[in-house]
Protein backbone atom coordinates (compact mmCIF):
# COMPACT_ATOMS: atom_id res chain seq x y z
CA UNK A 1 0.00 0.00 0.00
CA UNK A 2 1.36 3.24 -1.21
CA UNK A 3 2.18 5.82 1.98
CA UNK A 4 0.00 9.08 1.49
CA UNK A 5 1.96 12.30 0.64
CA UNK A 6 1.82 14.92 3.35
CA UNK A 7 -1.10 17.12 1.59
CA UNK A 8 -3.06 13.71 0.88
CA UNK A 9 -3.07 12.94 4.76
CA UNK A 10 -3.67 16.53 6.08
CA UNK A 11 -6.27 16.90 3.98
CA UNK A 12 -7.57 13.43 5.81
CA UNK A 13 -7.38 14.87 9.13
CA UNK A 14 -8.73 17.89 8.53
CA UNK A 15 -11.55 16.60 7.05
CA UNK A 16 -12.31 13.88 9.68
CA UNK A 17 -12.36 17.23 12.37
CA UNK A 18 -15.23 18.88 9.95
CA UNK A 19 -16.87 15.57 9.90
CA UNK A 20 -17.57 15.87 14.19
CA UNK A 21 -20.56 16.06 15.94
CA UNK A 22 -19.12 19.41 17.20
CA UNK A 23 -20.86 22.77 16.55
CA UNK A 24 -17.08 24.29 15.78
CA UNK A 25 -16.04 21.23 13.89
CA UNK A 26 -15.17 23.43 11.00
CA UNK A 27 -13.27 26.14 13.14
CA UNK A 28 -11.16 23.26 14.46
CA UNK A 29 -10.55 21.58 10.97
CA UNK A 30 -9.83 25.34 9.58
CA UNK A 31 -7.25 26.17 12.50
CA UNK A 32 -5.47 22.61 12.15
CA UNK A 33 -5.37 23.74 7.69
CA UNK A 34 -3.92 26.82 9.04
CA UNK A 35 -1.58 25.51 11.41
CA UNK A 36 -0.18 22.35 8.84
CA UNK A 37 0.20 25.27 6.56
CA UNK A 38 2.59 27.36 8.85
CA UNK A 39 4.04 24.55 10.17
CA UNK A 40 4.97 23.67 6.60
CA UNK A 41 6.04 27.06 5.43
CA UNK A 42 8.50 27.55 8.18
CA UNK A 43 10.84 24.37 6.88
CA UNK A 44 10.24 24.81 3.44
CA UNK A 45 10.60 26.77 0.31
CA UNK A 46 8.08 29.54 -1.05
CA UNK A 47 7.88 26.93 -4.20
CA UNK A 48 7.19 23.56 -2.48
CA UNK A 49 5.23 26.06 0.27
CA UNK A 50 2.83 26.97 -2.66
CA UNK A 51 2.36 23.39 -4.48
CA UNK A 52 2.03 22.17 -0.91
CA UNK A 53 -0.80 24.52 -0.19
CA UNK A 54 -2.15 24.05 -4.03
CA UNK A 55 -1.64 19.98 -3.27
CA UNK A 56 -3.80 20.14 0.18
CA UNK A 57 -6.09 22.47 -1.36
CA UNK A 58 -7.24 20.01 -4.33
CA UNK A 59 -7.49 17.36 -1.50
CA UNK A 60 -9.78 19.44 0.60
CA UNK A 61 -12.09 20.43 -2.46
CA UNK A 62 -12.19 16.70 -3.60
CA UNK A 63 -13.22 14.77 0.14
CA UNK A 64 -16.16 18.29 0.00
CA UNK A 65 -14.19 20.18 2.80
CA UNK A 66 -13.12 23.35 1.36
CA UNK A 67 -16.39 25.30 1.58
CA UNK A 68 -16.67 24.54 5.40
CA UNK A 69 -13.13 25.63 5.75
CA UNK A 70 -13.98 28.91 4.01
CA UNK A 71 -17.00 29.82 6.03
CA UNK A 72 -14.76 29.41 9.11
CA UNK A 73 -11.95 31.34 7.59
CA UNK A 74 -14.64 34.16 7.17
CA UNK A 75 -16.18 33.70 10.99
CA UNK A 76 -12.51 34.22 12.13
CA UNK A 77 -11.70 37.01 9.98
CA UNK A 78 -15.08 38.72 10.01
CA UNK A 79 -13.83 41.75 11.09
CA UNK A 80 -11.05 42.08 8.70
CA UNK A 81 -12.42 41.23 5.64
CA UNK A 82 -16.18 42.89 6.19
CA UNK A 83 -16.79 46.49 7.52
CA UNK A 84 -19.03 45.78 10.36
CA UNK A 85 -18.21 42.34 10.49
CA UNK A 86 -20.37 42.02 6.95
CA UNK A 87 -18.20 40.19 4.48
CA UNK A 88 -21.13 40.95 1.81
CA UNK A 89 -18.98 44.20 1.40
CA UNK A 90 -15.76 42.12 0.37
CA UNK A 91 -14.40 41.64 -3.13
CA UNK A 92 -12.00 39.88 -4.72
CA UNK A 93 -10.06 42.85 -5.53
CA UNK A 94 -9.29 43.23 -1.47
CA UNK A 95 -7.38 39.89 -1.64
CA UNK A 96 -4.16 40.33 -3.89
CA UNK A 97 -0.79 40.13 -3.71
CA UNK A 98 -0.69 42.20 -0.45
CA UNK A 99 -3.10 39.25 1.30
CA UNK A 100 -1.67 35.72 2.49
CA UNK A 101 -2.13 32.70 0.16
CA UNK A 102 -4.76 31.24 2.31
CA UNK A 103 -6.74 34.48 1.69
CA UNK A 104 -6.56 33.75 -1.96
CA UNK A 105 -7.64 30.62 -1.56
CA UNK A 106 -10.76 31.10 0.78
CA UNK A 107 -12.17 34.22 -0.51
CA UNK A 108 -13.60 33.04 -4.02
CA UNK A 109 -14.64 30.22 -2.37
CA UNK A 110 -16.98 32.32 0.73
CA UNK A 111 -18.17 34.58 -2.26
CA UNK A 112 -19.71 31.07 -3.74
CA UNK A 113 -21.43 30.25 -0.65
CA UNK A 114 -22.58 33.59 0.34
CA UNK A 115 -25.98 32.78 0.01
CA UNK A 116 -25.68 29.63 2.03
CA UNK A 117 -24.64 32.09 5.06
CA UNK A 118 -26.59 34.91 4.88
CA UNK A 119 -29.90 34.80 6.72
CA UNK A 120 -29.43 31.63 8.42
CA UNK A 121 -29.79 33.10 11.61
CA UNK A 122 -30.79 37.00 11.07
CA UNK A 123 -33.34 36.66 7.78
CA UNK A 124 -31.59 39.38 6.10
CA UNK A 125 -29.92 37.32 2.93
CA UNK A 126 -27.96 40.33 1.81
CA UNK A 127 -25.28 40.40 4.00
CA UNK A 128 -23.67 37.83 7.20
CA UNK A 129 -24.63 39.20 10.46
CA UNK A 130 -22.82 37.63 13.93
CA UNK A 131 -25.99 35.73 14.26
CA UNK A 132 -24.96 33.74 10.88
CA UNK A 133 -22.42 32.50 11.84
CA UNK A 134 -23.15 31.13 14.83
CA UNK A 135 -26.83 29.70 13.25
CA UNK A 136 -24.33 28.38 10.25
CA UNK A 137 -22.48 26.58 13.00
CA UNK A 138 -25.52 25.03 14.64
CA UNK A 139 -26.73 23.69 11.11
CA UNK A 140 -23.91 21.93 10.22
CA UNK A 141 -23.13 19.91 13.68
CA UNK A 142 -26.70 19.01 12.50
CA UNK A 143 -25.80 17.91 9.38
CA UNK A 144 -22.69 16.12 10.71
CA UNK A 145 -24.95 14.38 12.95
CA UNK A 146 -27.56 12.88 10.84
CA UNK A 147 -24.96 11.95 8.52
CA UNK A 148 -22.67 9.96 11.09
CA UNK A 149 -25.55 8.64 12.80
CA UNK A 150 -26.81 7.21 9.60
CA UNK A 151 -23.74 5.94 8.25
CA UNK A 152 -22.53 4.54 12.25
CA UNK A 153 -26.03 2.97 12.37
CA UNK A 154 -26.45 1.23 9.39
CA UNK A 155 -23.07 0.66 7.77
CA UNK A 156 -22.50 -2.91 6.56
CA UNK A 157 -20.76 -5.04 4.73
CA UNK A 158 -23.49 -7.31 2.98
CA UNK A 159 -26.41 -4.89 2.72
CA UNK A 160 -28.66 -6.40 5.84
CA UNK A 161 -30.16 -4.76 8.38
CA UNK A 162 -29.11 -7.62 10.63
CA UNK A 163 -25.58 -6.80 9.81
CA UNK A 164 -25.70 -3.15 10.89
CA UNK A 165 -25.31 -1.87 14.59
CA UNK A 166 -28.78 -0.63 14.69
CA UNK A 167 -30.10 -4.16 14.71
CA UNK A 168 -27.40 -5.36 17.13
CA UNK A 169 -28.61 -2.29 19.63
CA UNK A 170 -32.27 -3.16 19.20
CA UNK A 171 -31.96 -7.02 19.43
CA UNK A 172 -29.52 -6.95 22.69
CA UNK A 173 -30.84 -8.96 25.75
CA UNK A 174 -33.72 -7.26 26.80
CA UNK A 175 -34.91 -5.45 24.41
CA UNK A 176 -37.69 -5.60 21.91
CA UNK A 177 -36.44 -5.83 18.70
CA UNK A 178 -39.04 -3.92 17.30
CA UNK A 179 -36.69 -1.77 14.40
CA UNK A 180 -37.06 1.35 17.36
CA UNK A 181 -34.24 2.30 19.31
CA UNK A 182 -34.06 4.46 22.53
CA UNK A 183 -31.97 5.50 25.52
CA UNK A 184 -32.77 2.37 27.49
CA UNK A 185 -31.55 0.29 24.04
CA UNK A 186 -28.08 2.37 24.54
CA UNK A 187 -27.80 1.70 28.57
CA UNK A 188 -28.46 -2.03 27.77
CA UNK A 189 -25.47 -1.65 24.81
CA UNK A 190 -23.33 0.28 27.23
CA UNK A 191 -23.47 -2.60 29.90
CA UNK A 192 -22.94 -5.04 27.85
CA UNK A 193 -20.35 -3.59 26.35
CA UNK A 194 -18.55 -3.26 29.65
CA UNK A 195 -18.82 -6.64 30.40
CA UNK A 196 -17.63 -7.95 27.10
CA UNK A 197 -14.61 -5.81 27.76
CA UNK A 198 -13.89 -7.17 30.70
CA UNK A 199 -13.86 -10.80 29.28
CA UNK A 200 -12.19 -9.90 26.44
CA UNK A 201 -15.31 -11.07 23.92
CA UNK A 202 -15.88 -7.90 22.13
CA UNK A 203 -17.67 -8.22 18.96
CA UNK A 204 -17.86 -6.60 15.64
CA UNK A 205 -20.46 -4.36 16.59
CA UNK A 206 -18.44 -3.26 20.02
CA UNK A 207 -15.81 -0.82 18.57
CA UNK A 208 -14.51 2.06 20.42
CA UNK A 209 -16.01 3.85 17.20
CA UNK A 210 -19.65 2.17 18.10
CA UNK A 211 -19.35 2.66 21.56
CA UNK A 212 -18.07 6.64 21.16
CA UNK A 213 -21.46 7.02 18.65
CA UNK A 214 -23.88 5.36 21.21
CA UNK A 215 -22.42 7.46 24.38
CA UNK A 216 -23.00 11.01 22.39
CA UNK A 217 -26.68 9.82 21.13
CA UNK A 218 -27.14 8.49 24.66
CA UNK A 219 -25.80 11.88 25.94
CA UNK A 220 -27.38 14.53 23.58
CA UNK A 221 -30.55 12.31 23.22
CA UNK A 222 -33.03 15.75 23.50
CA UNK A 223 -30.60 18.14 21.55
CA UNK A 224 -31.67 19.32 18.64
CA UNK A 225 -29.40 17.58 16.45
CA UNK A 226 -30.43 13.82 17.77
CA UNK A 227 -34.27 15.05 17.97
CA UNK A 228 -34.33 15.80 14.04
CA UNK A 229 -33.38 12.41 13.83
CA UNK A 230 -36.35 10.76 15.81
CA UNK A 231 -39.80 10.18 15.17
CA UNK A 232 -42.65 12.00 16.18
CA UNK A 233 -44.78 10.61 18.64
CA UNK A 234 -47.90 11.62 16.44
CA UNK A 235 -47.29 11.22 13.05
CA UNK A 236 -44.75 8.90 12.63
CA UNK A 237 -42.35 11.11 11.12
CA UNK A 238 -39.68 13.08 11.70
CA UNK A 239 -39.45 14.74 15.41
CA UNK A 240 -38.72 17.78 17.04
CA UNK A 241 -40.73 18.78 20.37
CA UNK A 242 -41.26 15.97 22.26
CA UNK A 243 -39.52 13.19 19.86
CA UNK A 244 -39.94 9.70 20.16
CA UNK A 245 -37.43 6.85 19.75
CA UNK A 246 -34.96 6.45 16.30
CA UNK A 247 -36.36 4.44 13.72
CA UNK A 248 -35.38 3.36 10.45
CA UNK A 249 -38.30 5.52 9.05
CA UNK A 250 -36.86 8.65 10.62
CA UNK A 251 -33.86 7.81 9.74
CA UNK A 252 -34.77 7.84 6.32
CA UNK A 253 -36.78 11.45 6.72
CA UNK A 254 -33.96 12.60 7.94
CA UNK A 255 -31.62 12.17 5.17
CA UNK A 256 -34.09 12.53 2.45
CA UNK A 257 -33.38 8.76 1.30
CA UNK A 258 -36.17 7.60 -1.09
CA UNK A 259 -36.16 4.38 0.67
CA UNK A 260 -35.02 2.20 3.90
CA UNK A 261 -33.29 -0.66 1.25
CA UNK A 262 -31.62 2.70 -0.50
CA UNK A 263 -30.07 4.18 3.14
CA UNK A 264 -28.80 0.60 4.32
CA UNK A 265 -26.98 -0.47 1.18
CA UNK A 266 -25.74 3.54 1.05
CA UNK A 267 -26.99 4.99 -1.79
CA UNK A 268 -27.67 8.52 -1.31
CA UNK A 269 -31.06 9.51 -2.85
CA UNK A 270 -30.91 12.89 -1.88
CA UNK A 271 -32.00 14.42 -4.96
CA UNK A 272 -29.12 14.56 -7.65
CA UNK A 273 -27.27 17.93 -8.31
CA UNK A 274 -27.05 18.84 -11.92
CA UNK A 275 -23.51 18.96 -12.43
CA UNK A 276 -21.77 21.70 -14.37
CA UNK A 277 -21.39 22.02 -17.63
CA UNK A 278 -18.17 21.86 -19.63
CA UNK A 279 -16.83 23.40 -22.66
CA UNK A 280 -16.79 20.16 -24.03
CA UNK A 281 -20.39 20.21 -23.21
CA UNK A 282 -22.27 19.73 -26.99
CA UNK A 283 -24.93 22.44 -25.58
CA UNK A 284 -22.79 25.31 -25.73
CA UNK A 285 -25.52 28.11 -26.23
CA UNK A 286 -26.11 30.36 -23.52
CA UNK A 287 -29.51 29.43 -23.31
CA UNK A 288 -29.10 25.80 -22.54
CA UNK A 289 -25.45 26.00 -20.41
CA UNK A 290 -27.07 28.08 -17.74
CA UNK A 291 -28.88 26.22 -15.63
CA UNK A 292 -30.95 29.43 -14.06
CA UNK A 293 -30.84 33.22 -15.11
CA UNK A 294 -27.60 35.58 -14.16
CA UNK A 295 -29.75 37.82 -12.78
CA UNK A 296 -31.19 35.15 -10.40
CA UNK A 297 -27.55 33.93 -9.24
CA UNK A 298 -26.53 37.21 -8.39
CA UNK A 299 -29.52 38.44 -6.41
CA UNK A 300 -29.29 35.47 -4.20
CA UNK A 301 -25.64 35.99 -4.15
CA UNK A 302 -24.47 39.64 -2.98
CA UNK A 303 -21.26 38.50 -2.27
CA UNK A 304 -20.34 37.87 -5.82
CA UNK A 305 -21.76 40.61 -7.65
CA UNK A 306 -18.93 42.45 -5.32
CA UNK A 307 -16.45 39.52 -6.88
CA UNK A 308 -16.83 40.25 -10.43
CA UNK A 309 -17.95 43.28 -11.22
CA UNK A 310 -16.19 46.87 -11.28
CA UNK A 311 -16.54 50.00 -9.57
CA UNK A 312 -19.18 50.90 -12.23
CA UNK A 313 -21.07 47.94 -11.64
CA UNK A 314 -20.25 45.85 -14.79
CA UNK A 315 -19.34 42.82 -15.04
CA UNK A 316 -15.50 42.21 -15.60
CA UNK A 317 -14.07 38.94 -17.64
CA UNK A 318 -10.75 39.19 -15.76
CA UNK A 319 -13.15 38.79 -12.64
CA UNK A 320 -15.08 36.05 -13.79
CA UNK A 321 -11.91 33.80 -14.92
CA UNK A 322 -10.01 34.37 -11.53
CA UNK A 323 -13.57 33.35 -9.58
CA UNK A 324 -14.49 30.54 -12.09
CA UNK A 325 -10.96 29.25 -12.28
CA UNK A 326 -10.98 28.70 -8.10
CA UNK A 327 -14.15 26.73 -8.45
CA UNK A 328 -12.93 24.76 -11.13
CA UNK A 329 -11.03 21.90 -9.24
CA UNK A 330 -14.30 21.16 -8.01
CA UNK A 331 -16.21 21.32 -11.11
CA UNK A 332 -16.71 17.41 -11.58
CA UNK A 333 -17.19 16.62 -8.08
CA UNK A 334 -20.78 15.53 -7.29
CA UNK A 335 -22.71 18.43 -4.82
CA UNK A 336 -25.53 18.90 -2.95
CA UNK A 337 -24.44 22.63 -2.81
CA UNK A 338 -27.12 24.81 -5.08
CA UNK A 339 -25.16 27.50 -4.48
CA UNK A 340 -22.41 26.29 -5.50
CA UNK A 341 -23.49 24.65 -8.57
CA UNK A 342 -25.82 27.59 -9.56
CA UNK A 343 -22.75 30.00 -9.40
CA UNK A 344 -20.53 27.65 -11.18
CA UNK A 345 -22.80 27.17 -14.44
CA UNK A 346 -23.65 31.33 -14.13
CA UNK A 347 -19.74 31.98 -14.36
CA UNK A 348 -18.89 29.09 -16.86
CA UNK A 349 -21.96 30.26 -19.09
CA UNK A 350 -20.51 33.91 -19.18
CA UNK A 351 -16.79 32.71 -20.31
CA UNK A 352 -18.11 30.47 -22.81
CA UNK A 353 -20.47 32.63 -24.28
CA UNK A 354 -18.29 36.10 -23.70
CA UNK A 355 -17.88 36.44 -27.09
CA UNK A 356 -20.93 36.56 -28.33
CA UNK A 357 -22.11 38.29 -25.00
CA UNK A 358 -19.95 41.06 -26.00
CA UNK A 359 -21.19 42.34 -29.15
CA UNK A 360 -24.68 43.05 -27.48
CA UNK A 361 -23.93 43.93 -23.57
CA UNK A 362 -19.96 45.63 -23.95
CA UNK A 363 -18.91 49.14 -24.48
CA UNK A 364 -15.31 48.60 -23.54
CA UNK A 365 -14.08 46.21 -26.28
CA UNK A 366 -15.00 43.08 -24.33
CA UNK A 367 -13.10 43.89 -21.37
CA UNK A 368 -16.54 44.18 -19.25
CA UNK A 369 -20.10 43.73 -19.79
CA UNK A 370 -23.36 46.27 -18.54
CA UNK A 371 -24.66 44.14 -15.28
CA UNK A 372 -28.05 45.87 -16.25
CA UNK A 373 -28.79 45.30 -19.57
CA UNK A 374 -27.55 41.22 -19.95
CA UNK A 375 -29.30 40.56 -16.54
CA UNK A 376 -32.75 42.64 -17.78
CA UNK A 377 -34.08 39.43 -18.92
CA UNK A 378 -31.72 36.63 -18.21
CA UNK A 379 -30.68 33.58 -20.36
CA UNK A 380 -32.70 30.98 -19.82
CA UNK A 381 -35.77 33.36 -20.15
CA UNK A 382 -39.08 33.89 -18.03
CA UNK A 383 -40.54 29.99 -17.44
CA UNK A 384 -36.71 29.02 -16.02
CA UNK A 385 -37.07 31.88 -13.67
CA UNK A 386 -40.45 31.36 -12.10
CA UNK A 387 -39.30 27.53 -11.52
CA UNK A 388 -36.68 28.93 -9.62
CA UNK A 389 -38.54 31.69 -8.36
CA UNK A 390 -41.05 28.71 -6.41
CA UNK A 391 -37.91 26.46 -5.42
CA UNK A 392 -36.69 28.56 -3.69
CA UNK A 393 -39.95 29.94 -1.71
CA UNK A 394 -40.15 33.35 -3.82
CA UNK A 395 -43.21 33.19 -6.18
CA UNK A 396 -45.98 35.48 -5.43
CA UNK A 397 -49.25 34.71 -3.98
CA UNK A 398 -52.54 36.39 -5.03
CA UNK A 399 -54.67 37.79 -2.02
CA UNK A 400 -57.49 35.48 -2.46
CA UNK A 401 -55.26 32.34 -2.40
CA UNK A 402 -53.35 33.77 0.39
CA UNK A 403 -56.71 34.31 2.13
CA UNK A 404 -58.06 30.66 1.96
CA UNK A 405 -54.62 29.59 2.89
CA UNK A 406 -54.23 31.53 5.93
CA UNK A 407 -58.10 30.48 7.21
CA UNK A 408 -57.30 26.88 6.56
CA UNK A 409 -54.19 27.06 8.64
CA UNK A 410 -55.97 28.86 11.53
CA UNK A 411 -58.67 26.24 11.14
CA UNK A 412 -56.38 23.11 11.66
CA UNK A 413 -53.84 24.14 14.28
CA UNK A 414 -51.72 20.99 13.91
CA UNK A 415 -51.02 21.08 10.31
CA UNK A 416 -47.77 21.01 9.92
CA UNK A 417 -47.52 23.62 13.09
CA UNK A 418 -45.99 22.59 16.41
CA UNK A 419 -47.31 23.10 19.71
CA UNK A 420 -47.13 26.58 19.59
CA UNK A 421 -48.38 27.35 16.60
CA UNK A 422 -45.34 27.87 14.90
CA UNK A 423 -44.75 26.16 11.42
CA UNK A 424 -40.91 26.26 10.11
CA UNK A 425 -39.26 25.64 7.38
CA UNK A 426 -38.14 22.02 7.05
CA UNK A 427 -41.73 20.71 8.16
CA UNK A 428 -43.08 22.53 4.43
CA UNK A 429 -40.31 21.08 2.65
CA UNK A 430 -40.57 17.86 4.29
CA UNK A 431 -43.96 17.37 3.97
CA UNK A 432 -43.66 18.92 -0.36
CA UNK A 433 -40.94 16.45 -0.57
CA UNK A 434 -43.40 13.24 0.94
CA UNK A 435 -46.49 13.97 0.22
CA UNK A 436 -47.95 10.77 0.09
CA UNK A 437 -49.77 10.89 3.05
CA UNK A 438 -51.82 14.21 1.99
CA UNK A 439 -55.01 14.66 0.78
CA UNK A 440 -55.25 16.88 -2.42
CA UNK A 441 -56.25 19.66 -0.32
CA UNK A 442 -53.58 19.59 1.76
CA UNK A 443 -51.31 18.86 -0.96
CA UNK A 444 -52.08 21.86 -2.41
CA UNK A 445 -51.41 24.17 0.75
CA UNK A 446 -48.29 22.44 1.21
CA UNK A 447 -47.19 23.78 -2.34
CA UNK A 448 -48.28 27.12 -1.79
CA UNK A 449 -46.43 27.26 1.39
CA UNK A 450 -43.59 25.79 -0.09
CA UNK A 451 -43.84 27.81 -3.26
CA UNK A 452 -44.54 31.15 -1.48
CA UNK A 453 -42.55 30.89 1.51
CA UNK A 454 -40.66 33.84 1.52
CA UNK A 455 -44.16 35.96 1.12
CA UNK A 456 -45.89 34.06 4.01
CA UNK A 457 -42.84 33.97 6.46
CA UNK A 458 -42.79 36.36 9.77
CA UNK A 459 -39.20 38.25 10.59
CA UNK A 460 -37.99 35.19 12.63
CA UNK A 461 -38.42 32.80 9.35
CA UNK A 462 -41.52 31.55 10.79
CA UNK A 463 -45.11 31.20 10.17
CA UNK A 464 -47.16 31.96 13.50
CA UNK A 465 -50.84 30.42 12.32
CA UNK A 466 -51.80 32.44 15.71
CA UNK A 467 -51.03 35.51 14.11
CA UNK A 468 -51.31 34.74 9.90
CA UNK A 469 -52.52 37.00 7.79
Amino acid sequence: MTAQSKPEADANVISQLDRTNNADSATSAYHKFQDEYNAYAKTHSSPDTANYLKAVTENLVANKTLPDLAVAWGADNRNRIGEGGNPNLFELSMVGNDRNAIDQVMAPVLSSEFSQIAGVGSGDQSRIHDSDWDAWSKQHQTLNVEHNTTSGLLQTTDGKLTSTLFDYIDAAPGGNNDHRIDQDDFHRYEAQYAFDANNHQLSSHQTPEDLKLVQFLDKNWDDPSVQQLREHPLTGGRGTIGAGPITLDSLKLAGNFSSVDQMINGETAKPESVKPETADSPTKSAEKSLETTTADVLAKNPGIVEAVTDSSGNIVKEKVDQLLHSMIPAEKMESNDRSFTDTFKMLNGLENNWGELSKQFSNDGGKSLNLNKITEDGFDGKYQFADRLKRDGGEPIDPTARRELVDFCKSHHSFLADKKGIIHKHAIDQAFADPGQLSDQEKLYVTQLHNSFEYLKADDGTIDINNFS
